[in-house]
C-alpha cells in the first residue's frame, strides 16, 4: 500500500498546485473534521517542504 501512496503523491502534489488559496480552503471545509481532511493538510505540508517551486536554486 505505501508503494502506492507514493507513486500518487506527484500527481496529487500536480493537483495540489493548481488549486488556488480559496479552492483548498474549500476541500477543508468540505471535509470536515475526519481523516480526509487530515491527509489533506499533511499533503500539503509535504508539498510546501518538498515539491513547491520557490523561485530558489
Amino acid at each position: 500500500m505505501m508503494e502506492i501512496d507514493e507513486a500518487l503523491k506527484p500527481g496529487v502534489y500536480a493537483l495540489i498546485d493548481a488549486c488556488s488559496a480559496d479552492d483548498l480552503q474549500y476541500l477543508h471545509t468540505v471535509f470536515g473534521e475526519g481523516p480526509c481532511r487530515n491527509t489533506l493538510a499533511s499533503l500539503q505540508h509535504d508539498y510546501k517542504l518538498n515539491f513547491k517551486y520557490e523561485g530558489k536554486v
